[in-house]
């Protein structure tokens, strides 16, 4: 006889929040998966059910994800089972209290966290942690991040006369096609590294009030202590920034470039510094939550994959910087790139990055746990 899974399940408090999907036995097993990542408790309010990094019964929890998934796909279309469990979408960590050396961690619930304006948000179910940020872009981030688009677009119309060019006057067809790849794999090389550059110094120095880019520093700061939040973040949202920041650069290219493979790898360095923030979400968004296309890129390492920029959020984020690719990381990592520029910056300014000293914004981590 088929036991009751459901009623291993606790009766939820009244106050859960409605999911935006169930949570699926996939999600919990493949989020297991994630190479070095504790898991987030399954369940808010349910202590046993949770699992913990070097846990000594790998199977006991496997089991225990399995009748929690189980158990959910039974309640599903029932009351309890439109309340969302408490599940950090996404980010595979599991949120613990540190106790002293040699005691055992337990697992913390965290606040649940709502949009002040969810009818507005909609699929905004979490707060973000810096005042007045919202995940639903505006109209005219929206025309900014469109702009962008056309630009590439226009970008690449160019590129394709400047080859016809160069095919009418002689050049060999396998010549040019490989120029072309090459072109075209050094500039998305160099959008992560620019990236990783550019990520190592908004998490390591300056505070919210810097110039120019403060509003970014204490994003990545509150990114960091609420990671999951960026798989909530609309499209346009998340990546208007990088495309105000690089739109200069690739009009620049376009007028004064005369080369074609000069002019492609501009469009595609600056189209991959542009949409970093949406691979940067993709790396964080769970497999079942993903298109099948990037999965397939990201398991083929065109895009930068799940399991290498989870290990960026390991205090104290000091490695794995680059989000495009994420082929730069273990060449900047193991030649000590980042260790290096740190000791110079220190020793021009007097300024340790955050990832030496430990500190944290404290106002964000007062707004988490509060």
């Amino acid at each position: 006889m088929i036991p009751n899974l459901g009623a291993l399940i606790p009766r939820l408090p009244s106050n859960t929040w409605q999911p935006k999907r169930l949570v699926s036995c996939r999600d919990f097993v493949g989020a297991a998966a994630a190479e070095g990542q504790p898991l987030v408790s399954g369940f808010k309010e349910v202590g046993p059910l949770h699992s913990q990094r070097a846990s000594p019964r790998p199977l006991a929890n496997l089991a225990a994800f399995g009748l929690t998934a189980l158990g959910l796909r039974r309640l599903q279309g029932t009351a309890e089972g439109k309340r969302k469990l408490f599940w950090q979408a996404g980010c595979g960590q599991l949120c613990r209290s540190q106790v002293s050396r040699g005691s055992a961690q337990r697992a913390i619930p965290i606040r649940r966290r709502t949009s002040e304006s969810s009818e507005e948000e909609g699929v905004a179910y979490f707060k973000p942690l810096v005042e007045g940020d919202l995940l639903r872009a505006s109209p005219p981030q929206r025309v900014l991040v469109a702009a962008m688009i056309a630009l590439l677009a226009a970008g690449l119309i160019r590129v394709g006369g400047l080859l016809s060019a160069a095919a009418a006057a002689g050049g060999g067809a396998v010549e040019m096609s490989v120029a072309c790849a090459l072109a075209v794999l050094l500039g998305a090389e160099f959008a992560d590294f620019g990236t990783g550059v550019y990520h190592f110094s908004v998490d390591n120095y300056g505070s919210a009030s810097t110039p120019v880019v403060g509003s970014q520093i204490e994003a990545f700061q509150g990114h960091h202590e609420e990671p999951w939040t960026i798989t909530h973040r609309d499209f346009c949202n998340n990546c208007f920034p990088t495309c105000l920041a690089t739109m200069p650069f690739l009009a620049a290219g376009e007028l004064l470039a005369s080369s074609p493979y000069l002019l492609l790898w501009a469009v595609t360095a600056c189209a991959g510094i542009a949409f970093c923030q949406a691979l940067h979400k993709w790396s964080h968004t769970l497999r079942s939550q993903c298109h099948p296309v990037i999965n397939w890129l990201q398991d083929r390492r065109v895009l930068v994959a799940r399991k290498v920029h989870l290990r960026h959020h390991k205090r104290p984020f000091e490695t794995n910087y680059c989000i495009v690719t994420g082929h730069m990381n273990p060449i900047l990592d193991k030649s000590g790139f980042f260790r290096v520029l740190a000791a110079l910056i220190a020793q021009l300014t007097g300024v340790r990055p955050r990832c030496e000293t430990g500190s944290r914004f404290e106002y964000l981590v007062e707004r988490r746990v509060g």
